[in-house]
């Protein structure tokens, strides 16, 4: 359908109201003027007989006595502020005695009203009708003796004015009607259209992607809770893009600390291969080496030299003590063992107690909380794990005299802080590494390592301000039986 041709919904609106109030109006006119003619009709047919016997009653002696100067007389006095286009006394056979036109007296009526008047019945009526007047003719009557015809005739045209002066009021209010009517629904459809017009603004800006501009509400009716309907959709679609970027922020910081992570484990894991072939070549080889060496040497001296064989067997028997404590050592680093006999809290202490004889510039403090229950297995490697990276990065990286331990029950959390007062570093982002740190998985890995088993881990740090690593682990305990069938296994 073409635009220019099609009518608005205001016009549509105004039109329709102006046509409702232009049908009623007229159905409402037409029943008033109906009703008014007949009223006025009724009401001037009533007068009219009703003066017409007045008038008959007067004129009886006069007529007996066949007076006619006192029959016009009379006839003329009654009329006289009567509104009658005539008047007139006729005898039974018609013939006109007395009439308001003096031209007609003598005369005879005639017609067909005039024959039924005649012969019809001795009371006042309506004896003929016609559009510009009105006929009434009322009998002459003493002790039942009927002496003739008072005839009075009444112009309808005052009716007729009457009635056209209301026809006229009527389209008058018609046409008013119709210009408030029209009015009305013009201030209506301006303000139904003004919070529409709002509406469609806020459409056109939600069709933007600019969701912070709320649509006024103009008023609180039907269109206004459409417009409140909307805001909080908005809103919602607001709260929901807010929500997928911070996600999309989220994710992608995920997938740049994956990478991160990655490539610091495959960094790891090169960095432990080459010091497992250190450990091996320099150590376990030269023990070894020299162990061999010493037991070709005995072989000679048992033979020449007892008591040189029995001090080179001594020197063996330490040199394998050496050896097996290197073992024991490099298995340690590869998985904690005596985790699983000791738990969490002694692990702990035998593990500062450790790094205390083997790092003279530290000075170890500790407030372990004993435990009641044993964790779970896979939180308490988790925990051991994180101290060990930890106490890693404190010993190669921070510069630190004082390292403080922390292991304590909050709530439904197992809290691990690992705290010293070294020379820390400036936070960029939540789990930046300490400059230089490309051995080990640092920060990010206990980071995730938390997470792994959801935890969560905070780090507060500051240059020359030393740093504090703060673990949250889930408080979850193992059954006494599953203890048990660990330590015996």
């Amino acid at each position: 359908m073409n635009k220019n041709n099609t009518l608005s919904v205001r016009t549509k609106l105004v039109v329709n109201v102006t046509l409702v109030h232009f049908v009623l109006m007229s159905i409402f006119i037409v029943d008033v003027y109906q009703r008014q003619k007949v009223f006025l009709s009724t009401e001037a047919e009533s007068s009219t007989v009703n003066f017409s016997r007045l008038i008959a009653e007067n004129m009886s002696s006069w007529l007996l006595s066949e007076d006619i100067m006192g029959m016009d007389e009379v006839l003329r006095a009654s009329v006289k502020d009567f509104t009658a286009t005539y008047a007139a006394v006729v005898e039974t056979d018609g013939r006109v005695l007395v009439h308001s036109n003096p031209s007609q007296q003598g005369r005879y009526i005639t017609g067909p009203d005039a024959l039924v008047l005649l012969r019809g019945k001795k009371q006042a009526h309506i004896w003929r009708k016609d559009p510009t007047s009105i006929h009434a003719a009322a009998p002459v009557i003493i002790e039942n003796r009927h002496l003739g015809w008072v005839l009075l005739g009444t112009d309808m045209n005052r009716v007729s004015t009457q009635l056209q002066t209301l026809r006229n009021q009527g389209i008058a209010y018609t046409v008013l009607a119709m210009i408030i009517g029209g009015l009305a629904a013009w201030l209506l459809a301006s303000s139904i259209f003004r919070q529409i017009h709002r509406i469609m603004e806020g459409v056109a800006r939600l069709r933007s992607n600019q969701l912070t501009s709320h649509i006024p509400i103009i008023a609180n009716d039907e269109i206004g809770h459409i417009a409140s309907a909307l805001n909080g959709a908005m809103d919602s679609l607001q709260s929901s893009r807010n929500e997928l970027q911070r996600e999309i922020r989220e994710h992608l910081k995920a997938e740049e600390r994956i990478h991160h992570l990655t490539r610091n484990i495959m960094m790891g894991n090169e960095e432990e291969r080459r010091r497992i072939g250190h450990d091996l070549h320099d150590e376990f080889g030269q023990s070894v080496a020299g162990f061999v060496f010493g037991l070709h040497t005995m072989k000679d001296l048992i033979v020449k030299d007892r008591d040189g064989a029995s001090e080179l067997c001594a020197k063996l028997a330490e040199c394998a003590e050496r050896l097996g404590e290197d073992i024991r050592r490099v298995a340690a680093h590869q998985y904690p063992v005596a985790l699983e006999h000791l738990g969490l809290p002694l692990m702990i202490k035998a593990f500062l107690q450790e790094h205390g004889q083997q790092h003279a510039n530290l000075t170890f403090t500790s407030k372990i909380t004993t435990l009641e229950k044993r964790l779970a297995p896979y939180i308490e490697l988790t925990a051991f794990r994180i101290l060990q990276e930890a106490m890693s990065n404190i010993i190669r990286h921070s510069e630190a005299t004082e390292v403080s331990v922390t292991l304590a029950v909050m709530h439904e959390w197992i809290f691990l802080c690992i705290k010293d007062n070294g020379k820390g570093f400036r936070q960029q982002t939540e789990y930046d590494l300490p400059r230089g740190d490309v051995t080990g998985i640092g920060l990010l890995g206990m980071a995730e390592r938390a997470s792994s088993v959801e935890g969560y881990l905070e780090v507060t740090s500051a240059p020359n301000q030393g740093c504090t690593v703060d673990v949250f682990l889930p408080l979850l305990f193992v059954t006494e039986k599953r203890i048990q069938g660990e330590r015996h296994g």
